[in-house]
């Protein structure tokens, strides 16, 4: 969604009126997101209407953050 947000032109609280999401949880997956890119260990997957981003912490441990659509 960030990048499909990107990629509109749109200020966040347009684009986000016009996908139906929350401005507030909008920001705070942008944040995460942005965070998660700066880690040594994490994978970005994108299908229409979900995005999920892994992120590992160590070996044995990872954390999923989805953003659904729908």
């Amino acid at each position: 969604m960030v990048v499909a947000w990107r990629a509109s032109g749109s200020g966040a609280r347009r684009f986000c009126r016009e996908q139906g999401l929350a401005v507030s949880t909008f920001g705070l997956w942008r944040k995460k997101l942005a965070e998660a890119t700066t880690a040594p260990a994490s994978s970005l997957a994108m299908t229409p209407g979900r995005c999920v981003c892994r992120r590992t912490f160590g070996r044995n441990s990872s954390r999923d953050a989805v953003i659904e659509r729908g």
